[in-house]
């Protein structure tokens, strides 16, 4: 970490990266061999040679929560848009299918759906069962009702990805956008994100990252800075914004006008000129160009800003520098190798540091630096400006993009609804392709209907009627998936 460290703790580095570098070196050959047999299935067009790199399952249609957006549960749904049934996941189905999952080589189960994972009655269980299997578990929730003892669960059984839907960065913002809910969950939604950092702290964990997620209406447009403040204030890892998907008949009021759209762009252009704005973590003419029309845009990094800093230190913007408690400012700041993520180290003058009355409250331990430091990412910009574009006035560049880019997903991704359906994307809840609960996740995953999904998906337009039951012009979801296929050179570049 840093060449003024002691022999002993030089050596514990050591042991400790040797560590880190022999499972990275294990990860990536098994990400390599994945990556292998998913090129030969594009590249045969109908048949598979390996499972999903991620299977979302919905655990439950069933949520406490009423955002005023969401197609199962907003209060505005009309009568014949409302859930006729609402499955839940048998606890003892998914147990028997894990196994199975492995056998494939799925590498990561995304929780999330129609209704909250978190009102699921064996939702500690199946978090503890899927970690136990080996797998990456990416829970996607609005954190409300919170169980007992989530926090720990979630550090301790190392869930990787906490998603955290909230939409907003105040109470009064965040009760507009869920009516009907007690306002007070906000609060609790807070003290539990406190709790959580608390717990990673307590027990020097990094998992789970948390990712804070929000859906941008006519109702919150002018509230992303607030936003981005939240994620920044509760230690989030990642921030991401995503448009609106408007239902016909009942939530089209929610729809950006252009002003409102230009006020989006406006905001996220400002939010660059913050003290605690960093693109020092962006690679060479890899920063996100928020006026292009190319779609390679889509993959490309906003940028990050600085979490909050211990009590007593501040920065220096515009520099490497941070002040101390005392006023006196770091020598050095330094990267930190064996961190899995971009954070620094800054070191002080020790010689100064020995005679301070604070030195105990700065320095943990008398081998520890006083101040680390990580950060937030703003993530998926690139897909949020394109899809609040749809906003204007037709769908024309949606329709480019989702029409230009060849259709991959039927090799890296599937989707396992509540009431035990296998759809093959995320907007294809009234596509079934197989029944899990009556089937083997094998003999759906390679079998003739996702077959023919696979060749029909890379080849036609998405105007095509096979596609009329997903519509995929009217927003993909997917699309970052087929995007990364493409950079990794596994599938053809853009048409």
């Amino acid at each position: 970490m840093t060449e003024n460290f002691p022999s002993s703790q030089h050596s514990l580095l050591r042991r400790v990266t040797k560590k880190l570098f022999s499972f990275w070196i294990g990860s990536a050959r098994s990400r390599n061999a994945k990556d292998k047999k998913i090129r030969e299935g594009i590249r045969h067009g109908g048949q598979a040679f390996t499972g999903p790199r991620i299977l979302q399952v919905d655990l439950t249609d069933a949520c406490a929560n009423r955002c005023v957006a969401c197609w199962t549960h907003s209060p505005h749904l009309l009568e014949h848009q409302k859930l006729k049934r609402v499955f839940t996941l048998d606890f003892g189905l998914l147990q028997n299918w894990i196994r199975e999952f492995r056998d494939l080589e799925v590498e990561e189960v995304h929780l999330a759906g129609a209704g909250d994972p978190l009102v699921h009655p064996q939702i500690m269980p199946i978090l503890k069962t899927l970690k136990e299997a080996g797998l990456r578990v990416n829970l996607n929730t609005a954190l409300y009702p919170i169980p007992a003892h989530f926090a720990e669960t979630l550090v301790d059984q190392k869930v990787d990805l906490l998603t955290a839907s909230i939409w907003a960065g105040s109470e009064e913002l965040w009760a507009r956008m869920h009516p009907g809910v007690d306002r007070k969950a906000f609060s609790e939604i807070e003290n539990f994100l406190c709790e959580l950092q608390e717990r990673k702290k307590k027990t020097k964990s990094l998992l789970p990252r948390v990712k804070m997620y929000h859906v941008i209406t006519s109702q919150n447009f002018d509230f992303l800075e607030e936003m981005v403040e939240f994620g920044i204030r509760h230690f989030a890892d990642e921030v991401e914004f995503q448009s609106v998907d408007l239902i016909p008949g009942a939530t089209e009021y929610l729809k950006l006008d252009p002003e409102m759209v230009q006020k989006v762009v406006a905001q996220l252009k400002s939010l660059r000129t913050r003290a605690d704005y960093t693109e020092e973590f962006i690679g060479q003419d890899n920063k996100l160009d928020m006026d292009s029309q190319d779609p390679r845009q889509e993959r490309k990094e906003f940028g990050r800003f600085y979490k909050p800093l211990r009590e007593g230190f501040h920065c220096l913007p515009g520099t490497d520098r941070v002040r101390c408690p005392r006023g006196e400012k770091n020598f050095k700041r330094v990267w930190i190798h064996d961190h899995p993520y971009p954070a620094h180290a800054y070191e002080f003058d020790s010689k100064i540091c020995s005679k301070c009355d604070l030195a105990s409250v700065c320095y943990e331990t008398p081998r520890s630096l006083p101040l680390e430091t990580s950060y937030v990412n703003l993530k998926g910009v690139g897909s949020f400006l394109r899809r609040i574009q749809a906003h204007l006035g037709g769908d024309s560049k949606e329709e480019n993009i989702v029409n230009k880019i060849p259709c991959t997903v039927g090799w890296t991704y599937g989707r396992i609804l509540a009431n035990g359906h296998y759809v093959p994307c995320c907007k294809a809840a009234n596509f079934p392709l197989g029944d899990i609960s009556k089937q083997t996740f094998s003999s759906i995953w390679f079998g003739d209907s996702l077959n023919e999904f696979r060749e029909k998906a890379k080849t036609l337009r998405k105007d095509h009627p096979y596609f009329g039951k997903i519509n995929c012009l009217k927003g993909c979801d997917n699309l970052g998936m087929n995007l990364e296929t493409i950079e990794k050179g596994l599938a053809n570049p853009i048409r």
